[in-house]
């Protein structure tokens, strides 16, 4: 068993500290990576029990308290979280900034910003290649509450993620505009069926909590539950604290307070929760290569937390299957077994010649290889060189991929993988961007991602033979 540091020991204490104060069909539930078939590797002891279930037993488990997030918060509607339990196994959400939405094997939803701060839920076909407004009504502009696809604010994150047969929204808030727009601008959790309608409100928060985006917070998913981050704000502390949406109840629990870090949802191990902590990550008199990233699962029927492993802070990379694998900033491929926390391996990869591990930005796991872009500093007036690579989490091997697109500045970006199906890749070209009018008067400037369409072998092969996503 892998022997833990005095920081991660000190990271359970603060972890237990804070804790004081049905199988869905592959059209209706996010796609990720961690969903492509594989061959059944489970092995049985000589007693006949799962290993796996054997290894999970064996961590060092802690219990935790209730959350404290319906008191500290006055969040009125949550559900009982002693009733709570996970639906099937739980399975990771891209959380990048280049990602605007979330697909099903049919296809991906998103909100597109309008300039006058209103907001269109769209969706894009996988199978004609168009993406079409979430109405259903002739001739409409999309342009007030008349349409099933307009949404009157598009403050803080917006994100819509199928699961089962409905979508579940969520706004992320900003409450400093509460003043002026209400509601709107407050976070709240909303249903939706997968056509756009029949929109029902789950639970709305307080204006001292907001739904936590990057680099805290993270999403995953089972058959029924979103799980998300919430924080909220008072004069005298920051709580932040897991959660969870349920699409087919509609009932909205907090679960278990997280440690004051930057901590992350990624995935899940069965119907475990797998998280992050990087303890230190905010203090910038420790520089960013000395600190490390701590991952535990939480066991949400027990109501308890276990330690699994760490490594290098600047590293990328995900789950896949039962495993987590990251590139390391000294260019180290590391392996991790979910269940018993072990590592099962390391390979030296050999990055190209320009490529920059210390400074590198992860862009996902898709197809069993991690995906991470560098820049490498330009000494004249000229853009920065980008260099996007895919690295292959079973052998090392290095894939340089020449999918870039340039901004209008004229500084370039790696066309992005949004989403992955059994066969296709969707994945962002270009960017538009529109000037969005905030409820003050003030103007911000939002990317518009326009995807295209390839099947994984073009993609990983540096052929231009894709599909542009038109729009109705």
């Amino acid at each position: 068993m892998k022997r833990f540091s005095s920081l991660y020991v000190l990271l359970l204490a603060l972890l237990l500290s804070a804790c004081s104060t049905t199988s869905a069909s592959t059209t209706s539930n996010p796609v990720s990576s961690s969903q492509v078939p594989t061959e059944d590797t489970t092995m049985q002891d000589s007693s006949g029990k799962d290993s796996s279930s054997s290894a999970l037993a064996d961590l060092n488990w802690q219990p935790y308290e209730a959350s404290a997030f319906e008191t500290v918060s006055q969040t009125q509607g949550l559900a009982d979280a002693n009733t709570f339990s996970p639906a099937g196994e739980i399975h990771p959400l891209l959380d990048l900034p280049t990602v605007d939405g979330y697909a099903t094997e049919a296809g991906f939803y998103r909100f597109v910003p309008r300039e006058d701060g209103s907001s269109n839920l769209c969706y894009i076909d996988f199978a004609s290649g168009q993406e079409i407004y979430l109405c259903s009504q002739p001739n409409c502009a999309h342009a007030d509450a008349s349409c099933t696809s307009w949404y009157p604010s598009n403050l803080g994150i917006l994100l819509p993620i199928p699961v089962g047969d409905r979508l579940v929204v969520l706004h992320g808030g900003s409450p400093s505009y509460a003043s002026l727009i209400g509601d709107d601008a407050l976070a709240q959790i909303e249903y939706v069926s997968l056509d756009g309608s029949s929109r029902t409100t789950g639970i709305v928060f307080p204006a001292n909590v907001q739904i936590t985006a990057m680099p805290r917070g993270g999403y995953a998913y089972d058959d029924e539950n979103v799980y998300f981050v919430a924080t909220t704000t008072t004069e005298s502390s920051t709580t932040r604290t897991l959660c969870a949406a349920n699409a087919a109840t509609g009932q909205v629990f907090a679960l278990y307070d997280l440690p004051n870090e930057e901590e992350k949802i990624l995935g899940g191990i069965g119907s475990n929760l797998i998280v992050s902590y990087s303890p230190g990550a905010y203090d910038m008199s420790i520089a960013a290569a000395d600190l490390q990233t701590e991952v535990a699962c939480i066991d949400l029927n027990t109501h308890s937390v276990a330690p699994l492993f760490s490594y290098p802070y600047l590293s990328v990379g995900g789950i896949q299957g039962t495993s987590y694998t990251v590139l390391t900033p000294d260019a180290s491929l590391l392996t991790f077994d979910l269940n018993s926390g072990e590592q099962i391996s390391s390979l030296e990869v050999a990055l190209p010649e320009g490529f920059d591990p210390q400074n590198m930005h992860g862009d996902g796991l898709f197809d069993g290889k991690i995906l991470a872009h560098s820049f490498q500093v330009s000494a004249s007036e000229e853009p920065s060189k980008l260099f996007y690579c895919a690295v292959d989490t079973q052998t090392g091997e290095v894939q340089l991929l020449s999918f870039l697109y340039q901004d209008e500045n004229g500084s370039y970006y790696p066309d992005t993988i949004a989403a992955e199906t059994s066969g296709q890749l969707l994945f962002a070209y270009a960017q538009e961007i529109i000037p969005v009018h905030l409820p003050d008067g003030s103007i911000v400037s939002y990317p518009y991602y326009q995807y295209a369409l390839m099947d994984k072998d073009a993609f990983w092969n540096n052929r231009e033979d894709y599909t542009v996503v038109s729009r109705s």
